[in-house]
């Protein structure tokens, strides 16, 4: 089968990484694929559905490599406990998750101390941005396509700008000194979508994700959204397993492939 779509640049990532990236995007009504058209003298991204395997083969004999499966989840509202949130300000936006302390199955059944989620301002742009760049070690920005430095540098890049409600429209940090993990949100089809999650080293398995992803279905129940969304990577099984605990399903299953 011949490739049909057409390439992109992804100008942002372009200029994040200060070389050119592109997008191809596959339409099975577009042009034929040139192996020109995919000679941009830079990195060439395609993301595909799991069921595309004609597609799959047809990126395969253009030189493509797999480099990520996605899982996409859907939680929706109703499937998120959301009891035992206290005072909620700023915009909806839960203060405090967990009062006490319980063990959560979602978190290995760890014990769950009371932990602290407000949105972040101007002043924890670095605080954000570190949480990001430490907390984020799974992701298709890997070597030897992006170096560890490339990954840091865009989620750092990412939280910051989610922070001043760019790219996501909102952050959220955990701990009293907001230092313990963050979440950004958007807005997306009718959904509310995770961008990033992250739960600073050390601070796994206490809770700090399961009160991060309850304050964002509460953001989105807020608004009126019946579905909070996330994808994360298949070579990631925790984070797999701890949306499946939480009551997530599949949405999607997509393959990320480079050239």
């Amino acid at each position: 089968m011949a490739a049909r779509g057409r390439v992109e640049s992804a100008g942002w990532l372009s200029e994040l990484f200060g070389r050119p990236v592109s997008m191809l995007m596959m339409d099975a009504q577009g042009p034929l694929l040139r192996e020109q058209d995919v000679r941009t003298g830079g990195l060439v991204q395609a993301k595909i559905s799991s069921s595309a395997l004609e597609e799959m083969d047809a990126l395969a004999d253009m030189g493509f490599r797999l480099v990520e499966s996605e899982v996409d989840f859907i939680l929706e509202r109703s499937g998120v406990t959301l009891g035992g949130m206290g005072t909620v300000v700023d915009d909806g936006v839960p203060v405090v998750e967990h009062g006490g302390v319980q063990a959560d199955p979602a978190e290995g059944g760890c014990p769950v101390a009371a932990v602290g989620i407000r949105p972040a301002t101007a002043e924890d742009l670095d605080r954000a941005g570190d949480l990001a760049a430490e907390g984020l070690g799974h992701s298709r920005f890997r070597l030897p396509w992006f170096s560890v430095d490339e990954r840091r540098h865009l989620y750092r890049t990412w939280a910051r700008a989610a922070v001043m409600g760019s790219h996501d429209d909102l952050c959220l940090l955990a701990g009293d000194g907001g230092d313990r993990g963050l979440v950004t949100l958007r807005q997306e089809n009718g959904s509310a979508r995770i961008g990033l999650l992250a739960v600073a080293p050390g601070h796994q398995r206490r809770g700090i994700g399961t009160a991060l992803l309850r304050a964002a279905a509460h953001w989105g129940a807020q608004r009126g959204l019946a579905q909070l969304r996330v994808a994360t990577q298949a070579s990631n099984p925790g984070a797999i397993a701890f949306y499946q605990a939480q009551g997530a399903r599949v949405g999607a299953l997509s393959q990320w492939f480079y050239r």
